[in-house]
C-alpha cells in the first residue's frame, strides 16, 4: 500500500500592482488633458455690452471673431495678431458669408472700429455685432 499524498501548499495570493499602476497613471493623464482643455476657453472671457432694443434675425453665422478688452482677437478658439487676421479671413471666409464681432464691453471704440476696417480689407461685405440683449 502507497502512502497517501501530500498536496504541496499553493502559495499566498498576491495581487499584481504594476497592471492597477498602469491604469491609474492612464485614467490621470485623461483627467488632466481634459481639465487642461474645458479651462483653456474660460480664460478668453468676453462679456458683451446690453441694449434695450434688438432686433432677432435668424441668419446663419459664418465666422464669429471676439475681441477681449486687453485688445486680443479670438477666432474658434485660437488668438490671432492683426496681421494674422486678414490672411485667416481671406483664406476661411466665403463670400457674402456673415462675419460677427463679439467685442468686449469694456474694450476701446477705437480697437473696434481697427477690427472692422480690417475685416472690411480682407474682403467680407456682411458684419454684424454681438450683445447681449436686456431683459
Amino acid at each position: 500500500m502507497k502512502p497517501p499524498l501530500k498536496p504541496e501548499p499553493l502559495p499566498p495570493p498576491k495581487i499584481e500592482i504594476i497592471n492597477l499602476i498602469d491604469v491609474l497613471i492612464t485614467l490621470i493623464a485623461f483627467f488632466m488633458f481634459t481639465t487642461v482643455f474645458a479651462t483653456r476657453q474660460g480664460q478668453l472671457e468676453i462679456e458683451l455690452p446690453t441694449a434695450s432694443r434688438s432686433v432677432s434675425a435668424q441668419v446663419e453665422v459664418g465666422t464669429e471673431i471676439g475681441l477681449t478688452k486687453e485688445n486680443r482677437i479670438i477666432i474658434a478658439g485660437r488668438l490671432l495678431g492683426p496681421g494674422e487676421l486678414t490672411e485667416y479671413l481671406r483664406k476661411n471666409c466665403r463670400s457674402g458669408e456673415l462675419v460677427v464681432v463679439k467685442a468686449d464691453r469694456e474694450c476701446k471704440y477705437e480697437w473696434v472700429i481697427s477690427l472692422l476696417d480690417r475685416i472690411k480689407s480682407s474682403g467680407i461685405t456682411r458684419v454684424g455685432l454681438r450683445f447681449t440683449p436686456d431683459d
